[in-house]
């Protein structure tokens, strides 16, 4: 049994307990180091609003192949969720910089949440 693909139809049809399980049981008996399965069972965390859990499995991903915008992204939407922006905006530079669709993009690397939160003098 093919466990990535089972659990990719499961997530696919909404069925996140089930896919859960195949990722989980992917990354215990077969691959521990698949960032697929890793970026994919923090996928199903996130989409159970568990963004500690998804954070986790997100950050494995992330740790085993530090280009994968997807896992990037969703780390830093899942940091925003738990309300560290500093984590978030991390992750989120990292995958505008690793995107290739914005490729050349110049970035302030100055730039901080702290920065912009100063700024925004609320009125």
């Amino acid at each position: 049994i093919d466990l990535m693909s089972e659990g990719m139809k499961h997530f696919q049809n909404g069925n996140t307990a089930e896919a859960i399980l195949c990722f989980e049981s992917e990354l215990r008996n077969i691959d521990g180091d698949n960032s697929d399965a890793w970026l994919m069972l923090g996928k199903c965390h996130a989409e159970n609003d568990e963004d500690r859990k998804a954070i986790t499995c997100l950050e494995n991903a992330v740790e085993r192949d530090p280009y994968s915008t997807e896992a990037l992204l969703a780390a830093g939407v899942s940091y925003v969720n738990e309300l560290d922006h500093e984590r978030a905006l991390k992750h989120l530079t990292n995958w505008v910089t690793h995107n290739p669709n914005y490729a050349g993009l110049e970035m302030d690397p100055k730039a901080t949440y702290d920065d912009n939160n100063n700024n925004n003098s609320g009125g």
